[in-house]
């Protein structure tokens, strides 16, 4: 498997979710409402970490963006849309 890794033990509700460790979450650099990718082997084990940020081609694939829509535009929606979820869960 790799590099050491330590084992946190979580329990699965009736509803299929499980509460990720505060630990697990500082590592990651998880925040609510992030979305996780949850990669499963063929081994039996199973991988999480944070699911990779759109690029301008997949958001604009899935006709969310207009297409005249720069990419510094794009980076100024995504950057305050970060600054909006970080900062809420502080108050």
């Amino acid at each position: 498997m790799g590099a050491e890794m330590r084992e946190f033990f979580v329990k699965l509700t009736s509803n299929g979710q499980v509460t990720v460790p505060i630990e697990v979450r500082r590592h990651l650099g998880l925040y609510p409402g992030d979305r996780i990718c949850i990669a499963v082997g063929e081994d039996g084990y199973a991988q999480l970490r944070p699911a990779p940020l759109p690029t301008i081609e997949s958001i604009r694939a899935a006709g969310s963006v207009p297409q005249q829509l720069g990419w510094d535009e794009l980076l100024d929606h995504t950057h305050e849309d970060w600054m909006v979820r970080r900062f809420v869960q502080l108050e």
